[in-house]
C-alpha cells in the first residue's frame, strides 16, 4: 500500500484538513530546515502505517506563511494535529519516531 504526505496550500487547507473526516497531521516545514526533511520522512512512514486512519499533510512555509501565522507556528518543523476540523495538539521542533507514534496512537484512542 502506498500512502503519501499530501502537499497543502492556503487554498486547499480547508478542504484537506478542516473538512476531513479523519484525524489530520499537518507538518509545517521549510526547505532550509534539515529537521523538516526528517519529520517529513517520519510523516511518510506514519502515512503508510496508519493508512486509512490518519491523513498526513505538509505545508511549505517558504511558499506561504499565512497559516503559520494563523496557527501561531513559531518553530520549524511543527506538526499540528487536527480532529473534527479542530486543532487539538501540536508537536514543535524535531520529535522522535516514538513520540510521533505515541501521539497518533493516542489520537486514534
Amino acid at each position: 500500500m502506498v500512502a503519501a504526505v499530501t502537499g497543502l496550500t492556503v487554498r486547499s487547507f480547508r478542504h484537506e484538513v478542516l473538512e476531513c473526516e479523519q484525524p489530520v497531521l499537518v507538518l509545517f516545514r521549510s526547505v532550509w530546515s534539515a529537521a523538516s526533511d526528517i519529520m517529513e520522512s517520519r510523516l511518510a512512514q506514519a502515512a503508510i502505517h496508519y493508512a486509512g486512519k490518519v491523513k498526513t499533510c505538509k505545508l511549505d512555509l517558504d511558499a506561504d506563511a499565512r497559516l503559520a501565522e494563523e496557527y501561531h507556528v513559531l518553530t520549524v518543523p511543527t506538526v499540528l494535529v487536527f480532529k473534527g476540523g479542530e486543532l487539538i495538539d501540536r508537536l514543535s521542533g524535531f520529535v522522535s519516531e516514538r513520540i510521533l507514534k505515541s501521539e497518533v496512537d493516542a489520537l486514534l484512542g
